[in-house]
């Protein structure tokens, strides 16, 4: 986890979570490609999420999880994606 206050240019230890946003060029399964390589770096937690269809998911371990409440395991962060997207404009 990365603590409060300036940091290096470069990261040298894995940060505890990245999340990924798809635009409208990311397609899927590049997306999680680039986040098996954070996995492969020591990232615990991937989060993918795709505003257009309002869904998201989990990786953190091999394997995808879709949800719709993504967590880090073991702390106590958390997204409710129906709760962020219901607070938007409607798609």
């Amino acid at each position: 986890m990365l603590e409060a206050g300036p940091q290096p240019e470069v990261l040298i230890d894995p940060p505890l979570l990245v999340i990924e946003i798809l635009s409208p060029d990311d397609s899927y399964s590049d997306t999680q490609e680039r986040a098996q390589d954070y996995r492969a770096m020591g990232v615990k937690t991937v989060w993918i999420i795709d505003p257009k269809t309002r869904t998201g998911g989990v990786c953190s371990g091999m394997e995808w999880v879709e949800s719709s409440r993504l967590e880090v395991k073991g702390s106590a962060l958390y997204v409710d994606l129906p709760e962020i997207f219901n607070q938007l404009v409607p798609a």
